[in-house]
């Protein structure tokens, strides 16, 4: 269980926390990354700290008001911000179960004849590939596509065969 900030701090404390430290931390990284990103000054990433810092400090000097603004707004973007990651979890987690679901369904809904079934289909349309010679011979396939066509149809024999072998072995 988590604890409020309010606890552990003093409300003096708390209320600098809220309205000076962590306007100031984001308003300075925000600064920094786009310093960063733009690269203006180099790779020197001393600098870059350096004048994020003094643009920051310059920003709370001369317009105080917006750490208040920042502020103010802060708990309600943390809130917002908080629901929207909790359903996206939520969203991913679901899509994963239904995709681990209909995975464990092809597998064990698949059986040794529609493997091979399917497994004749896929040859049958690789071979139409792999003799295509496009219009009047020109614009077939290539010596690579032909090449992994090749391999894949050597795949589906050895795939057939161990099918097979395996349906041999369990009826002797």
């Amino acid at each position: 269980m988590a604890f409020p900030i309010e606890n552990l701090l003093s409300p003096n404390l708390t209320n600098m926390l809220i309205t000076l430290v962590i306007p100031f931390l984001i308003i300075f990284t925000v600064l920094l990354f786009a310093l960063k990103k733009t690269g203006i000054l180099g790779s020197n990433a001393f600098v870059y700290v350096l004048i994020s810092l003094g643009l920051t400090i310059m920003i709370y000097a001369v317009q105080p008001s917006v750490f208040q603004f920042l502020a103010s707004y802060l708990f309600q973007i943390g809130i917002a911000g908080a629901v929207i990651a909790l359903g996206g979890v939520i969203i991913l987690f679901f899509i994963g179960i239904i995709k681990w679901g209909h995975n464990t369904a092809v597998k064990v809904g698949t059986n040794d004849e529609q493997k091979l079934k399917n497994l004749a289909k896929e040859e049958e349309k690789l071979l139409k590939q792999f003799h295509s010679g496009g219009v009047f011979g020109l614009g077939g396939q290539s010596i690579g596509k032909r090449a992994e066509i090749a391999k894949r149809l050597k795949d589906i024999e050895d795939e057939r065969k161990y099918i097979y072998l395996k349906n041999r072995r369990l009826i002797a």
